[in-house]
C-alpha cells in the first residue's frame, strides 16, 4: 500500500483577472489541495486497515485446498498449517505456510521432495499446487475485496 503520498500546489503564479487577488487564489488552491490530500490519505489508511481482511479472505480457499493435498502420516504436518495476519514494519502482513518455527522439522523436505510417494490426493508441493490452482480466484478475490473495502 501507499506509505507516503505528497501532492504540491505552489508556489505557482496564478494569472488572470477574476477580481480575486493572486495571493487569494494561491491560498484557495493550497487549502483545496490540502483537503484532497487529507481525504486521499484517509482513504489509503482505510485500505491499509482493510488489507488484512481482504488478503485473509482471498487466501482462505487456497489454504483449505492445501489441507487436502498435505501428506498426513502423523497429522503433525497438517496441523502445522497456518494462515495468519500480523504487522510487519507497521504494515499488515498475511502469511500462509506450514512448519512455522521449524515444527515439524521435516515440513520443507516433504513439500520439496518429488521422489517421495504419497497417497492421493496428498503430494509434494502441496502448498504450491494449491496456490497455483487458486491463483486466478485469489487475484479476483483481492480485486473484489478492495472494491468492497473502497466502496467502489
Amino acid at each position: 500500500m501507499i506509505t507516503r503520498f505528497r501532492a504540491v500546489v505552489g508556489p505557482k503564479r496564478i494569472t488572470g483577472t477574476t477580481g480575486i487577488s493572486e495571493a487569494a487564489w494561491a491560498a484557495y488552491a493550497r487549502n483545496s489541495m490540502a483537503d484532497i490530500i487529507k481525504n486521499f490519505q484517509a482513504f489509503c489508511n482505510h485500505l491499509d486497515v482493510q488489507s488484512t481482511n481482504v488478503l485473509m479472505d482471498a487466501l482462505q480457499p487456497a489454504f483449505d485446498l492445501s489441507q487436502v493435498y498435505v501428506p498426513e502420516d502423523t497429522g503433525a504436518l497438517k496441523r502445522s498449517g497456518y494462515l495468519e495476519a500480523y504487522p510487519f514494519r507497521g504494515k499488515p502482513t498475511v502469511e500462509i505456510g506450514y512448519g512455522k518455527g521449524g515444527e515439524p522439522d521435516y515440513a520443507a523436505a516433504v513439500h520439496e521432495n518429488l521422489r517421495w510417494k504419497h497417497k492421493a490426493p496428498t503430494q509434494a508441493k502441496f502448498l504450491e499446487r494449491a496456490l497455483n490452482e487458486k491463483e486466478s480466484e485469489i487475484q479476483q478475490a483481492i480485486i473484489d475485496g478492495y472494491k468492497v473495502a473502497g466502496d467502489f
